[in-house]
């Protein structure tokens, strides 16, 4: 009896370290990381890999990974007025509009994305994006 009751357990293997937490990281350096003003746990991160994540604080592994253009994704803005749209500043000049809502399942069963609309706003590449507040 007292070798089943009385076994020590490291603290470590009961809880584990937060600090340990990792999202999944970009294949190259993030440029932008924004937090949604809706939703507490979801965030946007945007990088050289071209791509941008969808992440919930909660969990490691993005939600979604969009893919604007070919080359870096610059800025990533949430809409002030709409829960699940945001902006994507790319290298070739574009923004690229993103509305969640019509994320749709694919037939390979993998969910995609496709922008809602691209704005060719500059021959160079956009490194800022906004939504105006007042104006949505």
């Amino acid at each position: 009896l007292e070798i089943a009751f009385g076994a020590e357990v490291p603290a470590r293997s009961l809880f584990a370290s937060p600090v340990a937490f990792a999202y999944e990281a970009h294949a190259g350096p993030v440029y932008a990381l924004v937090h949604s003003p809706f939703h507490r746990h979801l965030f946007l991160s945007a990088s050289t890999d071209s791509g941008v994540r969808l992440f919930s604080a909660l969990q490691a592994a993005p939600l979604l990974t969009v893919y604007p253009s070919g080359g870096t994704a610059f800025c990533v803005a949430w809409s002030a007025s709409r829960p699940a749209v945001f902006a994507a500043g790319c290298a070739d000049g574009r923004i690229y509009m993103y509305d969640l809502l019509s994320l749709h399942d694919s037939e390979a069963g993998a969910s995609q994305l496709q922008p809602a609309q691209a704005l060719q706003v500059a021959a160079q590449p956009v490194f800022s994006v906004q939504f105006n507040p007042r104006d949505p």
